[in-house]
């Protein structure tokens, strides 16, 4: 009985290029990172500190606009405007905002790159406090999320109609940023800011409890969108 002989390939045949394998996780490294930051910093508070050290650390590094009213030169009162985003009140604070973070922030870091990605949540983050305390000026309340910069991402994705490059193993915004024209004749994107407005106003104003009770500051939020829509073209150097 004859054995089979193994087939060898021919010097000049061509090799077949294997498919480019997908990432574990598709999603941009920085953001990856960032989320990773969140929850890691939620652990430490949970699991290791004790609630004394914790409340410290809260009143240290969460945003209470109170603190810039009396210390305006004060750059820890600066530096608490973007640390606050990497604190949250509970589990399911950090669950909600790391899903939105995952999929309107990745496509953004995709294509503006991941320092422009930092600066990008820098930028919403403090605009996003600024604004909550222009309108609770002397509040003495920690504010603490990273919900501000989350919107400024959801409003990026918007300026692009949420088009995003399907061909490239990491899915970036394609195309060029909507004008407000484009934006206000797009009946998806003009209706997905209505709603997302609405909603921000009616969970913040207590018409809608989603959160057991736990106040929102729906301004933040308000003001980060605003921050990332506008101020999106800082960032974003194509047109």
């Amino acid at each position: 009985m004859n054995q089979p002989v193994p087939r060898e390939s021919a010097p000049n045949e061509p090799m077949k290029a294997e498919p480019p394998r997908e990432p574990v996780f598709n999603i941009a490294p920085v953001i990856f990172a960032a989320i990773i930051a969140c929850v890691g910093v939620h652990a430490l508070r949970e699991l290791v500190l004790a609630s004394r050290v914790d409340v410290n650390l809260i009143w240290s590094y969460a945003f209470v606009p109170l603190r810039l009213m009396s210390y305006p030169f004060d750059i820890m009162t600066w530096f608490s405007a973007v640390s606050y985003s990497f604190l949250h009140s509970d589990w399911m604070h950090v669950g909600v905002n790391m899903v939105w973070l995952a999929a309107f922030a990745s496509p953004l870091a995709v294509r503006i790159g991941a320092v422009r990605t930092i600066l990008f949540w820098m930028f919403t983050a403090m605009i996003s406090a600024l604004v909550h305390a222009a309108v609770e000026p002397y509040s003495p309340y920690p504010l603490v999320g990273a919900s501000g910069a989350v919107s400024g991402f959801v409003a990026a994705a918007a300026r692009f109609g949420f088009q995003v490059d399907r061909s490239r193993r990491l899915r970036g915004f394609a195309g060029r940023r909507l004008g407000l024209r484009e934006i206000v004749a797009n009946r998806t994107v003009l209706l997905f800011i209505v709603i997302w407005m609405v909603g921000n106003w009616l969970t913040g104003s207590g018409v809608l409890d989603v959160d057991g009770g736990r106040s929102i500051a729906w301004e933040a939020h308000v003001g980060g969108f605003v921050a990332g829509f506008f101020g999106l073209f800082l960032f974003d150097s194509k047109t």
